[in-house]
């Protein structure tokens, strides 16, 4: 098997895999930022009379926007995966295999030849 084959068997098994990860969820990492335990007061927290200020109790909106919320980012993970595997492939092909490209063409060597022996001319 070439060697061209494997990378494009690797890619698309790398693909394959990242998209149905991506659709799972897995490695979609979730932030819970509400804390369940009150913290003690700080003299910050204290009023001028002496007493605690208690922190605003929780309405639950987050245990019921909370599945929304991970389907969404999951959503979003899995579309920047998938941009990021759409940009590697373009700068792999745009620059990196530019090159063989470009000196494959008759046309630009012809073109530098005809611009460099004008520029010379020009110059004397």
């Amino acid at each position: 098997m070439a060697a061209t084959d494997m990378k494009k068997m690797l890619l698309m098994f790398v693909l394959v895999t990242t998209l149905f990860a991506g659709i799972g969820g897995v490695g979609v990492p979730m932030a819970h930022a509400e804390n369940t335990t009150p913290p003690s007061p700080t003299a910050a927290q204290v009023h001028d009379t002496g007493q605690a200020v208690t922190p605003p109790t929780s309405t639950g909106l987050g245990e019921k926007f909370n599945p929304v919320i991970q389907w969404v980012l999951g959503l979003f993970a899995w579309l920047l995966t998938v941009a990021s595997l759409t940009l590697d492939r373009a700068v792999y092909f745009t620059v990196v295999t530019m090159g063989t490209y470009v000196n494959g063409l008759s046309a630009v060597g012809v073109a530098w030849r005809i611009l460099r022996d004008i520029c010379n001319i020009a110059l004397i």
